[in-house]
């Protein structure tokens, strides 16, 4: 069934405009882009794809939003709104108060974010304390979104380290840890990574659950078309650091415009495609040193390549929505 996205709230939750960063790489000692005038929106409730392959700039991207971006990055241009507040103007300690609170972050791997040495009740209930609550009142908060979350036998768990629970279950804590105080917006950045696909149903239903019941709008970043597929509205296509591509998840995915989108759909594996050999993209992400130069980024991997897309940028065009970073829209869209 078509997913509609929600009737547009003024302001959107979160709107990222034109947003660079920029990381020292090479023997140069230059700067590059990893992430290059990105810019997205999400509403409330809205629940909202971020696809590309690794290094194409996805966690760099929510760790940046998250006001976590790692050592060495430097934000060049861009602006961060998020509920109407300007996210670049804040110092650290405004941004540690919206963390957690009204701002979350559901991180790649549980037993590299989680902290081994304390229980995982303490854990969830201490997002809870640094936001004020009582001690017995972040105990019980994070109690119920333990259960929540579907965790069995909470009240054992509850003083258990994590090496003592199973992958799904410390990814369903650092669930619980994210949406305990009731984020207005959540970045889940590759939630079940290395997760069997049945636990990893049921990580995505948690999510798709608490996104319906809080109204909570999502960042689901993901290189599994197939999950943004079932989970999500609108779909933004990442590659070497720039969007190429976006729109409606169901439009941009079954009808693709840009040849990276293409070829990722062509790579995916499903039913319909029994027998037939799946056709991988050429080539690699370009690295960091160069990504400087004009052109389209994706020109050396790009099967209909032209003399125009090595040169200069390649045009925006738009149509209902449907976004796509490349020549080719002007003849698809007939434009």
């Amino acid at each position: 069934m078509t997913r509609k996205p929600p009737v547009l709230s003024k302001p959107p939750v979160l709107a990222v405009e034109k947003l660079t960063v920029e990381f020292p790489a090479g023997r140069s000692g230059g700067v590059f882009p990893a992430v290059k005038e990105v810019s997205l929106q999400i509403e409330a409730g809205e629940l909202v794809g971020l696809v590309g392959e690794s290094g194409c700039g996805k966690t760099v991207t929510a760790l940046t939003i998250a006001g976590l971006q790692p050592e060495g990055a430097k934000i060049s241009h861009g602006k961060i709104r998020f509920q109407g507040t300007e996210l670049l103007s804040l110092n650290e300690e405004q941004r540690s108060r919206l963390r957690g609170k009204e701002l979350s972050m559901i991180f790649q791997e549980p037993m590299t974010a989680l902290n081994p040495l304390m229980k995982v009740g303490s854990q969830i209930a201490e997002a809870a304390r640094v936001h004020g609550a009582s001690k017995q009142e972040a105990k019980e908060k994070a109690l119920s979104m333990m259960e929540q979350v579907g965790l069995p036998d909470v009240q054992r768990l509850y003083g258990e380290y994590p090496h003592r629970l199973s992958g799904g279950m410390r990814q369903r804590v650092m669930i619980a840890m994210a949406l305990l105080n009731r984020p207005a917006l959540l970045l889940a950045d590759e939630p079940t990574t290395a997760l069997d696909v049945t636990i990893q149903a049921q990580i995505l239903e948690v999510i798709r659950n608490m996104n319906r019941e809080m109204g909570a709008a999502v960042l689901l970043i993901s290189h599994d078309l197939g999950v943004i597929r079932r989970m999500c509205s609108r779909v933004y296509i990442l590659y070497a650091g720039q969007v190429v591509e976006s729109g409606p998840v169901d439009e941009v995915l079954s009808r693709p415009i840009h040849p990276y989108t293409k070829g990722l759909v062509a790579s995916l594996p499903s039913l319909g495609k029994r027998g037939e050999k799946l056709r991988p993209i050429p080539g690699t992400v370009p690295p960091l040193e160069e990504r400087s130069g004009e052109g389209c980024p994706f020109y050396n991997r790009c099967e209909r390549r032209r003399p125009q897309c090595e040169a200069g940028t390649p045009p925006k065009m738009e149509q209902n929505g449907h976004m796509a970073l490349c020549i080719d829209a002007k003849e698809e869209w007939g434009l």
